[in-house]
């Protein structure tokens, strides 16, 4: 298949499913035998609907024997005592993203010495269902935000015939949050 094509189009137990996928890498030598660089990098959003239906005989993965009715007068008593509007029961449509950055940089400084810096950049976001039920509203999703860098430095030194030193540094930094989707 062409990218971009998903080869479950047309299928109405896929609509609305996407799973998108992109990556790239590149390398080589900035001064020939002495400095090489390396990138690499990958985009990822998966939404995945789930559809249910109220009103069942039993109950199982996503038909329920509660009443349709019960759903939309709960809806309502939301909406019109509170002024909050849950979203929809019957579809949800979770969201996954995530992109990722890697550079990397080698540097031969001498016959015993080679320095090599490293970064990464992770960037995520995710929904998040209520826990411990099965039944919510889009509304009730909580966005899962993380942001993440690393920066790495090591630096291989032969001191000598049977001595070798390593040396790394580094830093990593992560920023987490959880945004309530709720209007």
């Amino acid at each position: 298949w062409w990218i971009g094509r998903n080869p479950d189009d047309g299928r109405p137990d896929a609509k609305g499913y996407a799973d998108e996928r992109a990556s790239f890498r590149v390398g080589g030598p900035i001064v020939e035998s002495s400095v090489f660089y390396f990138v690499a990098g990958e985009v990822t959003r998966m939404r995945m609907p789930i559809e249910r239906q109220f009103g069942a005989p039993t109950t199982q993965a996503t038909t329920f024997s509660f009443p349709a009715l019960a759903v939309a007068q709960l809806t309502s008593l939301l909406n019109s005592a509170f002024g909050y509007d849950p979203g929809r029961f019957d579809v949800v449509t979770p969201e996954r993203y995530s992109t990722n950055v890697f550079t990397r940089f080698d540097f031969e400084l001498s016959q015993s010495q080679r320095l090599s810096l490293r970064y990464n950049f992770l960037s995520t976001a995710s929904d998040r269902p209520p826990y411990g039920t099965t039944v919510y509203a889009s509304g009730a999703l909580a966005k899962n935000s993380t942001r993440e860098h690393a920066v790495v430095a090591e630096l291989n030194s032969v001191l000598g015939p049977l001595v070798v030193n390593e040396f790394l540094m580094g830093y990593s930094g992560r920023r987490f949050s959880s945004t309530p989707q709720g209007t």
